[in-house]
């Protein structure tokens, strides 16, 4: 993964960027038999050594690669082609699904949910946590096909303490943020955090809105807010056009307590029922 061909002149640096992350410059590439990628140009690691969980954000890819899933886009693997920079290379595949909404069916709508949640299904069953699930981690190409991506991104790094990037923090579950009355527990992302976090992205593809857009997430007090009781989560609304039973699995997704959340298998067969012959609320 050495001789990733850079079609960007000016090279890994923020002018040259086609797009931005919190953590990277990103780049389109192409490898040498011609096939699209993205370059993640990671801006706080000038060699591997710099990147704490690395080596188990590869095995983790590995095994995603080996276990593929129509729904799951894993990482090609790490380039250090630019000196000074550790570079994650990924296919192209489309736009993401915010971008793909307009003039979108329930239906249909209701088909990409099933979709995203089959992708988190998977990644939960092979014992891995993606960490950031959000709408703009999910892409889809010209011809409706959807990809999870960026799986273990916000945890590359992570050391001891896991901190929500406030960019992050409207699809952050609640007993992620810090505690400050309990400080010697550690706390890192979870299979519960992904499914409060699918829940916040599915409302986020039926709204075109990060979840709580008109709070504002900014402020000092928000994950105060969000952890006590009753929690923030209560003033969030049914959007106009969503079916009440995805309402109701939603609301499932983000209860306070995580080990009474359901996982992300059982909220798929939850969807999956809603497109059953006999079922009319769509």
């Amino acid at each position: 993964m050495d001789n990733v061909v850079l079609d960007v002149a000016d090279g890994p640096d923020a002018q040259g960027a086609c797009f931005h992350s919190p953590e990277t410059n990103n780049f389109h590439g192409t490898l040498p038999d011609g096939t699209p990628v993205i370059l993640k140009c990671l801006r706080r690691a000038e060699t591997a050594q710099g990147v704490p969980r690395l080596q188990w954000f590869l095995r983790t890819h590995n095994l995603l690669r080996c276990n593929s899933h129509p729904h799951i886009l894993p990482c090609l693997g790490v380039s250090q082609y630019h000196t000074g920079y550790t570079t994650v290379v990924t296919r192209q595949h489309g736009r993401n699904v915010l971008q793909h909404l307009e003039g979108v069916e329930s239906a249909d709508l209701l088909i990409m949910a099933i979709e995203f949640t089959q992708g988190v299904a998977q990644l939960h069953a092979l014992k891995v946590v993606h960490g950031n699930i959000r709408a703009s981690n999910v892409l889809v190409d010209d011809l409706g096909d959807l990809k999870l991506v960026d799986i273990g991104f916000s945890l590359l790094y992570t050391e001891d303490v896991f901190n929500p990037r406030p960019s992050c923090l409207p699809w952050t579950a609640p007993e992620l943020f810090p505690d400050h009355e309990h400080l010697e527990v550690v706390v890192e992302p979870t299979t519960e955090s992904d499914v409060y976090a699918l829940g916040m992205a599915i409302l986020e593809m039926y709204t075109g809105n990060p979840p709580f857009f008109d709070f504002n997430v900014k402020s000092r007090h928000f994950p105060t807010k969000l952890k006590r009781e009753p929690s923030l989560i209560r003033r969030l609304t049914k959007p106009r056009g969503m079916p009440q039973d995805i309402w109701l699995i939603l609301q499932d997704c983000w209860i306070m307590d995580p080990s009474q959340r359901p996982t992300a298998h059982q909220v798929l067969l939850r969807l999956e029922a809603l497109m059953s012959p006999g079922y009319d609320g769509i």
